[in-house]
């Protein structure tokens, strides 16, 4: 299988010292800086991080969200975010959400899996979960992504995950525009050509979506629905649903503790459904989430623009118009950073319910313990060219109920 993108950065990274210089297609005039030095990243990220914005290509497609304002606006989002996603009772409402979801869709749909010995898509099943549950939080509505009926025995009978398409496209565009000038993409825009077309067919989506959950949602008048204001408003909200990535992934992780075993009986009654405060105390099972997290990052790639002249730490000089990558994805794999393995001390952290590690924790404890995951023999697994970290082909798994 040829190696990744993301894999074969890591080997230039690895033989360049952590830093290079690159130049982007001929006659564009793009200047690449890639850097994994951790010194580098501090200067840029936290020492001097006012040289450093988002840049324009990016911050179009998301604008005026935490994914794209820099400076004060920045800081005084995240602390009005930081305030609101802590708040005990959302955290206590997240936490019941998640245990309900896996109840009443994940573990269900698992069984029937089970005892059909179905192949299916991780992947997909995971991305469903995860975008219902946050869905619900941003919107007030249960999208139904993840879906049980009596005559649903697969996944192709549940909704279509077009919105989830349309995001995907979103960040396959925003990775497209690193690659080329301002000017080739802004007329692409305006000729609606190309991968700007789709980002408005994807726009478009978005904006039908929110419209849907703004109608269903009984507390908002339909006159509500109907103001352009109010949709484009709420489709903003809609940029932490990116971030169902980190949460996707991560719970891919149970594929790394499964094993084979036979299949038992399918009773559902038989099924153990871990509670926020029973799940605190598995140390093992975060260790294992966290270093999957550190691996396989949800934003591989980090990019900033060069306003003006600088020094890195490491000596290498910065000139204004150039653009920085940094490969998160490449940092979690320098033997020189972490040593041979990397990190392996198991330390809990307090963890209140409703985080997003909590809720990892509980939907990886509850597979893990009720099912044995065994991956498809023969498929090529290995990441998308994106600004997240996705699979490029489909993660197709059998699963078996544990005795």
């Amino acid at each position: 299988m040829l190696p990744s993108f993301k894999d074969q950065l890591t080997v230039a990274l690895a033989a360049s010292g952590c830093n290079f210089k690159a130049r982007g297609p001929l006659g564009t005039g793009i200047r690449f800086f890639v850097n994994s030095d951790p010194a580098n990243v501090r200067h840029i990220f936290t020492s001097n991080h006012a040289n450093y914005p988002k840049g324009e290509d990016f911050a179009d497609i998301l604008r005026g969200t935490l994914f794209t304002v820099d400076g004060e606006p920045c800081r005084q989002q995240r602390a009005m975010n930081h305030s609101i996603l802590n708040n005990p009772r959302l955290l206590g409402i997240r936490a019941r959400l998640c245990r309900d979801k896996v109840v009443n869709g994940l573990l269900p749909f698992l069984a029937r899996m089970a005892s059909s010995r179905t192949p299916f898509d991780m992947e997909e099943l995971l991305t469903r979960l995860v975008f219902d549950l946050t869905a619900t939080l941003t919107l007030g509505v249960d999208p139904g992504y993840l879906s049980i009926s009596s005559t649903s025995s697969s996944m192709m009978h549940m909704p279509s995950m077009h919105v989830c398409t349309a995001i995907d496209t979103v960040m396959e565009v925003g990775l497209l525009r690193h690659a080329m000038p301002a000017s080739v993409w802004k007329a692409m825009r305006q000729l609606n050509v190309g991968p700007e077309r789709k980002l408005a067919v994807a726009h478009k989506q978005l904006h039908g979506f929110v419209r849907e959950m703004v109608i269903a949602r009984r507390k908002l008048a339909s006159s509500l629905a109907n103001n352009p204001r109010v949709v484009s408003a709420i489709r903003k909200e809609l940029a932490p649903l990116i971030s169902i990535r980190k949460d996707k992934e991560a719970a891919s992780a149970c594929s790394s503790f499964s094993s084979t075993s036979s299949s038992s009986s399918n009773n559902n009654n038989t099924m153990v459904i871990f509670e926020p405060e029973e799940i605190k105390g598995l140390v093992y099972l975060e260790a294992a989430i966290m270093e999957t997290l550190r691996l396989y990052p949800p934003g591989p790639l980090e990019r900033k623009a060069v306003m003006g002249d600088d020094v890195l730490p490491s000596g290498h000089p910065l000139c204004s118009g150039e653009t920085i990558l940094v490969s998160i994805y490449a940092m979690a794999r320098m033997e020189a950073l972490w040593g041979f393995g990397g990190p392996c001390a198991v330390a809990q952290l307090a963890q209140p319910p409703g985080t997003p590690l909590a809720q990892m924790k509980t939907i990886v404890a509850a597979v893990v313990w009720n099912f044995d995951v065994e991956l498809l023999q023969g498929q090529s697994i290995k990441p998308k060219l994106s600004c997240t970290l996705q699979m490029n082909n489909k993660l197709m798994v059998t699963v078996n109920k544990t005795n």
